[in-house]
């Protein structure tokens, strides 16, 4: 079963879910199902909603890291803005004090 999903990661295809990798490994059993009658079992509802539960766990933790990761980038990009807004000013100010002792030269 951890071959069949580290071929398919390998592979660089999305990893099934492990009931699936189960089936696919041990193929599906049918039997009787009270109320349902003979065919394949259902998975519990428990399972169902634990693996549901599981992913959207997984899918905010992904999406959180995202964020975190543009709010870093948004972060050094400001960093990098507030360098270069105090260079462009030091530059005006040099160029302001150039004039004016230009301007006081030729008078």
């Amino acid at each position: 079963m951890q071959q069949l999903k580290d071929e398919l990661e390998a592979e660089g295809v999305m990893p099934k879910a492990e009931d699936e990798i189960l089936n696919t490994v041990l193929g599906v059993r049918s039997g009787y199902s009270k109320g349902l009658g003979h065919g394949v079992l259902p998975q519990s509802s428990k399972r169902v909603s634990s693996i549901q539960l599981e992913e959207e766990v997984q899918r905010r933790r992904d999406e959180d890291e995202f964020q975190r990761k543009r709010a870093e980038e948004a972060e050094k990009r400001n960093e990098e803005l507030k360098a270069e807004m105090v260079s462009q000013r030091k530059k005006i100010e040099e160029m302001d004090a150039r004039q004016e002792r230009f301007e006081a030269w030729m008078l």
